[in-house]
């Protein structure tokens, strides 16, 4: 079976440590709009692709020994490096040398020996900006899913900029799909952001594969 993951982060991680059990084909699609920790610092500095939800991901679909999986999880905790992961900074290297995010997650995917794929929504950087119910307007996915204000106001709309075309592999898999799976995850940051890509939602309503949502 075909199964396709739209989320990231350490929901998604956990899913596809589970969906290790069973024969089936899994690909996971994520946003391009993650900005916070590590993947922003990268994002802003070097003009990568978010490598964060990448890296789990790639992480949860990998067979090879702990000691890999350990290396591309561990984060420093102290000097220039703080709040890095070694993946991430793998993964940003990666993009620069190869001149690629597909082909950096090639090679860490060889890496990892990885079963399955992690395709990112859109093939550039993209920013989610949220309106509340209040009338406030909140830039940024860290912003949105850490807010410094309150959490009282409902979010009522999500937007990207720029509106960015989808990956057209991610639009293919979801074609194939056999089941589609939404989350887990945050909502609003990790799952409805890759719904806002053109073509997209459209994909995927047109889909008979089963939809699930965690």
């Amino acid at each position: 079976k075909n199964i396709v993951i739209i989320g990231g982060g350490t929901g998604t991680f956990t899913l596809l440590a589970g969906l290790r059990k069973f024969p089936s084909n899994n690909t996971v699609v994520v946003s391009s709009a993650d900005d916070g920790g590590s993947t922003g610092v990268l994002r802003r500095d070097l003009g990568v692709m978010p490598v964060g939800d990448i890296r789990q991901c790639l992480i949860g679909l990998s067979y090879t020994d702990d000691t890999i999986r350990d290396l591309f999880s561990y984060r420093f905790d102290r000097g220039a490096l703080a709040g890095h992961t070694v993946g991430n900074i793998i993964l940003a290297g990666l993009e620069k040398t190869t001149g690629t995010i597909e082909k950096a997650i090639a090679v860490a995917g060889t890496l990892l020996n990885v079963r399955g794929a992690v395709l990112p929504v859109t093939m550039s950087p993209t920013a989610l900006s949220a309106t509340y119910a209040n009338g406030r307007k909140v830039s940024g996915e860290h912003n949105i899913d850490e807010p410094s204000h309150s959490r009282k106001s409902p979010i009522t709309a999500l937007s990207l900029a720029p509106s960015a075309s989808a990956n057209p592999r991610a639009l293919e898999v979801l074609e194939r799909a056999d089941a589609i799976i939404f989350g887990p995850g945050d909502l609003f940051t990790s799952v409805l952001p890759n719904l806002l890509v053109r073509g997209i939602k459209e994909r995927i309503a047109a889909s008979r594969a089963k939809k699930i949502m965690i």
